[in-house]
């Protein structure tokens, strides 16, 4: 009976003690006029700079500048990498430029795709010359 007496003391305690500390908070914030300020949005982060280029002088260097570029690459990304090399070596040369040009044209693009279309313009802008209105056209699309 003794134990039940102090439970309900301690839980009347409880909510008295918040109701009277929640006009105090009251006191401390009061709350602010409301408004209808709409904040800018800041700009989106430009988009980053495509590996193709990168890729495209990986392609182009002899067997022993290639090991000294990837030295210092993690061996998992290594061998992804040098398997990928391999790959696009054995294409014929047009076949792997038609290849590395929608790789880039896809990185590009595809970023693009996800951000509301008032956001694109200035990341277009951003684009390079040569993909500029090709990524424009796919994006009307």
């Amino acid at each position: 009976m003794r134990v039940r007496i102090h439970i309900v003391w301690l839980v009347c305690w409880c909510l008295g003690r918040g109701a009277f500390l929640a006009p105090a908070a009251e006191k401390l914030n009061p709350p602010g006029p409301t408004t209808n300020i709409v904040l800018p949005v800041p700009p989106p982060p430009p988009l980053p700079k495509s590996p193709v280029p990168y890729f495209r002088e990986l392609l182009a260097m002899s067997p022993a500048q290639l090991d000294q570029a990837l030295a210092a690459m993690a061996e998992p990304r290594r061998k992804i990498l040098q398997a990928k090399l391999r790959e696009y070596a054995a294409l014929a040369a047009e076949e792997r430029e038609d290849r590395l040009r929608a790789t880039e044209l896809r990185w590009y693009l595809r970023p693009l795709m996800e951000m509301p279309p008032a956001n694109r313009t200035t990341q277009i802008a951003s684009i390079p010359d040569e993909y500029r209105m090709l990524v424009a056209e796919r994006l009307k699309q």
